[in-house]
């Protein structure tokens, strides 16, 4: 999926007609919900991982713009500070924090509009940082765990100021990701090969047009 997601990337930077373009730079903060994972065997038994702080930043660049749709290149990084995990049927990593990097495409829609919804979609790679003591003291050898992930999403920009020229503009952002990633190694066979972490978050973007989109 990162391959693919590159590929697209650089065909939209070359191939699309130059226009009207924007680009953006952003800090977002947020959460992320509990999870419970199911460990394999006849003995079953969980692993809980707390909720827990979501923060990052996103880079953007659009492209030629009209009155209805507007496709972006972008790049989320967003960081999870260590969340807790707990099981009473096996001793797991205390806590682990989350790094994910994914580079994607966003179709923003009704761009003229003093708030726009969007969609986006992309993959990249996740580096879970692992806890290296296990929650019945011992010591566990996994610190560093790196996986592939998908990025699904969607949100809504709010245009809050624009100078005279319309060059400039600071937005503010609400938006969902879900980051569908492989597991950290929670020292347990898990049941399911996949994670489903679903963040939400507020953040303050500023935007510069390189040609002047007027309404």
């Amino acid at each position: 999926m990162p391959d693919l997601v590159a590929t697209a990337c650089m065909l939209f930077l070359f191939a699309w007609p130059a226009g009207a373009q924007s680009n953006q730079v952003g800090a977002f903060y947020g959460g992320v919900l509990s999870q419970n994972y199911n460990f394999q065997g006849p003995a079953g038994g969980q692993a809980h991982v707390s909720a827990g702080y979501a923060a990052g930043l996103n880079l953007d660049h659009g492209f030629t713009s009209n009155r209805w749709i507007v496709p972006h290149i972008e790049l989320e990084f967003t960081v999870l500070p260590p969340r807790n995990v707990k099981s009473t049927s096996a001793a797991v990593p205390q806590s682990y924090d989350s790094l994910y990097l994914t580079p994607g495409l966003r179709l923003e829609f009704l761009p003229r509009a003093l708030a726009h919804p969007w969609v986006a979609a992309g993959g990249g790679y996740t580096l879970y940082i692992q806890s290296q003591v296990l929650t019945n003291g011992q010591t566990y050898s996994v610190h560093f765990v790196s996986r592939t992930v998908g990025d699904f999403g969607g949100g809504m920009d709010v245009r809050v100021w624009r100078s005279k020229q319309y060059a400039w503009a600071i937005n503010l952002r609400g938006q969902f990701r879900d980051f569908v990633s492989g597991n950290p190694e929670l020292n347990a066979p898990l049941s399911a090969s996949v994670q489903h972490n679903i963040v939400a978050s507020a953040g303050v973007f500023l935007e510069h047009q390189s040609a002047y989109r007027r309404p």
